[in-house]
């Protein structure tokens, strides 16, 4: 028995470039989707600093979809490209930068759950997407080889110093950095889950958990100010009739270009025994060519002080004839980029090493 598997023909293509249209300058970092007559996106790629766009294609009919971050959506008309076809046309691309609305206390800064199209809430949030998704391109492209500096560090239970830490070195691919689990399992069972021994794993949310049906549902969504004008921030916590442990934070943008510059997170629910310690970290860098990077994360979790009764507080149990009594210190596991690549050694982007 053999199996056929529809491949491009070879001919059918897009090779053309992306520019400005009021510039006519070649537009690097770009993401460009491939878009059927059903509306259904076929794929996606990143323009280089020459504005490239390259897909091999079946005989049809498409349209592209440029996504840019700060700037308006844009797509063509639909093309059709028949047997052996080449589309070629210079996309000329309109460079409407988007603006946020005047933020209003009664207006912007409710906890919504899914914010209407066209409020700062939503705008930011499809922004945000944006920079999260063109990071996840950059990370499966494998385009780019990073130096990382990874490191584990223990802290007392009040913080400061840490009082034990270990440091390694490594050149690889990049990866997401927090282990991902089915929606299934967070929604029934939330982002600390305690395994039959009975330690208690930390997940964090990646593209697929933020961006999904079950994030949105069960998350309200306001903005946020801090005393650095330059940012603005989309704040999310869980709603009300979440009955499981969750995660709040905030994603800060720049408040000008509107690119994404970290997410930061807490756990919700844990017991009070936990306090406000259990937090995570993202930060995003735009690379000097094209795509993103991770370019700092860590994720910090409590150590229980742990008694002489088996009990159970706010969903976190202990295994065995012991009691957790409160934090007896907290563990932080995290790393950040020093270098950064290209597949051929090539420096790109180089940062300084932090303490």
């Amino acid at each position: 028995m053999s199996v056929a598997t529809a491949l491009p023909l070879a001919g059918q293509a897009v090779r053309t470039v992306l520019v400005g249209a009021g510039t006519g300058e070649p537009i690097a970092g770009a993401l460009v989707a491939v878009i059927d007559t059903t509306g259904l996106e076929l794929r996606r790629t990143m323009t280089d600093v020459t504005g490239a766009v390259r897909f091999d294609l079946l005989p049809g009919a498409y349209r592209l979809r440029v996504f840019r971050i700060g700037i308006a959506r844009w797509e063509t008309g639909m093309f059709r490209l028949a047997s052996g076809d080449t589309f070629s046309t210079t996309l000329r691309a309109p460079e409407q930068p988007i603006t946020l609305a005047p933020l209003t206390v009664s207006a912007e800064r409710r906890c919504r759950v899914r914010p209407e199209e066209g409020s700062a809430a939503a705008t930011l949030w499809e922004e945000a997407r944006k920079a999260m998704e063109a990071t996840e391109w950059t990370i499966r492209s494998r385009l780019y080889r990073f130096q990382t500096v990874s490191y584990v560090r223990v802290y007392g239970p009040v913080g400061g110093n840490p009082t034990a830490e270990e440091r390694t070195v490594g050149t690889g691919l990049s990866a997401w950095p927090f282990e991902s689990i089915s929606l299934d399992s967070l929604e029934a069972r939330g982002f600390v889950q305690t395994d039959a021994k009975g330690e208690a794993h930390y997940y964090g949310p990646d593209l697929t958990v933020l961006f999904s049906e079950m994030f949105l549902s069960q998350h309200c969504f306001k903005v946020r100010t801090n005393e650095q004008d330059s940012l603005v921030g989309l704040g999310f916590e869980p709603v009300a009739s979440r009955r499981v442990n969750d995660i709040a934070g905030v994603l800060w943008l720049d408040r000008r270009s509107m690119e994404l510059r970290h997410l930061e997170f807490s756990y919700t629910r844990l017991g009070g025994w936990v306090g406000r310690g259990a937090r995570g970290v993202i930060a995003f860098e735009r690379l000097p060519s094209r795509g993103w990077v991770i370019r700092r994360w860590f994720i910090r979790a409590p150590i229980p002080r742990l008694g002489a009764t088996r009990a159970v507080d706010g969903g976190y149990g202990t295994a065995g004839p012991r009691d957790t009594l409160g934090v007896g210190g907290y563990r932080e596991e995290g790393a950040h980029v020093v270098t950064v690549m290209t597949a051929g050694g090539q420096p790109v982007a180089v940062y300084p090493e932090e303490p």
